[in-house]
């Protein structure tokens, strides 16, 4: 009796979620609600039918559960993987225009958890009634269809979440030059990332960042530079040196205690690290140290936020290239990296 309780209120679950993403998701986003209507109806009737006739009842909850996650795949995959339910959370906090992305995101992942459930545990019903483990009866416990479930929703985190990006594209004139300086110290990356633009404006941001943190603060700041040294970040950005100069990916850093010089000019991103063993240039480090030294006029605090727990961001996103059209591109932007 009570695997069917358990079993009953699993596919009361599965309904629920179902018709509360229908509901909540945009009518031209809706493939086929009847199927959707139909699934939950058929998981409703399957969650009574189980304490009278158990197992054309667990039939029925299979039977609603392949044709559920069916229907759920046409929303989910469309885009996938540039846009999927997990990069949603990446989305800017505290911005009233992002809250029912969010909420959406979070109410297919509760479909996925309640449906996949239910449909491993109907399968697990169905098994022959002789095949015990520890003498019960497979068919009468219920952990193997959480621990399936846990496996499906990791694996679906895992190709979901990896590059790092908002689900947003941005379009805008890159700044003329960008130098990313990454410290790290076991858990703890220090980074600054200072960029110049052809009018002499720049732009500091700062975080203090760990690995196993989801959400983090960046302070960040604007000014003016004197002609001199804005001629300098034209000059270097422009040069034959960085121009004709090719390194290593720029990945993150995961040795313990390690460091790293990023540049970027234009869309091209030049990456030297204690990992690589390699130095950046002389000159890039003395520019840096120049844009460092200029006063910052105005100055703002943002949220961050990292679904991989700090594990994703990296100097890709630390130089500005975290939006959807950034990393993004090949493949009709189904490929990122």
């Amino acid at each position: 009796m009570k695997c069917k309780v358990v079993t009953g209120v699993i596919f009361l679950c599965a309904a629920g979620s179902i018709v509360w993403l229908l509901l909540s998701i945009a009518p031209g986003d809706r493939p086929t609600p009847a199927v959707a209507i139909s699934s939950a109806l058929a998981f409703v009737v399957a969650s009574e039918g189980v304490f009278l006739r158990p197992r054309f009842s667990y039939w029925l909850g299979l039977v609603s559960g392949f044709v559920a996650l069916h229907w759920f795949s046409r929303i989910e995959f469309r885009y996938f993987p540039a846009l999927n339910s997990w990069i949603a959370f990446n989305l800017p906090d505290g911005n009233p225009q992002f809250f029912s992305d969010v909420f959406i995101a979070k109410l297919k992942i509760l479909v996925v958890v309640a449906v996949v459930t239910s449909t491993v545990c109907c399968m697990i019903r169905l098994l022959p009634a002789n095949w015990a483990l520890r003498k019960v009866p497979v068919r009468e416990r219920t952990w193997p269809a959480f621990a399936v479930f846990f496996v499906v929703v990791a694996s679906w985190y895992g190709v979901s979440a990896s590059p790092y990006r908002i689900p947003l594209i941005v379009d805008g004139a890159p700044a003329e030059l960008t130098v990313l300086h990454v410290e790290k110290r076991g858990t703890q990356f220090n980074e600054i990332a200072i960029s110049a633009g052809r009018d002499g404006r720049f732009y500091v941001e700062r975080n203090n960042r760990r690995l196993f943190q989801y959400r983090f603060t960046s302070r960040g700041g604007s000014g003016v530079l004197p002609e001199t040294i804005t001629a300098g970040v034209r000059k270097l950005a422009q040069s034959t040196q960085l121009r004709d100069m090719s390194t290593a990916p720029a990945v993150a850093l995961r040795d313990r205690i390690a460091q790293g010089w990023y540049v970027r000019t234009g869309y091209r991103v030049l990456a030297f690290t204690s990992e690589y063993r390699t130095e950046p240039p002389t000159e890039v480090v003395a520019l840096y140290h120049q844009l460092e030294s200029v006063p910052v006029a105005e100055k703002e605090l943002r949220s961050v936020n990292d679904i991989c727990m700090g594990f994703c961001y990296d100097p890709l996103a630390g130089l500005g290239l975290g939006s959807l059209n950034d990393r993004c591109k090949e493949r009709n932007g189904t490929r990122c990296k």
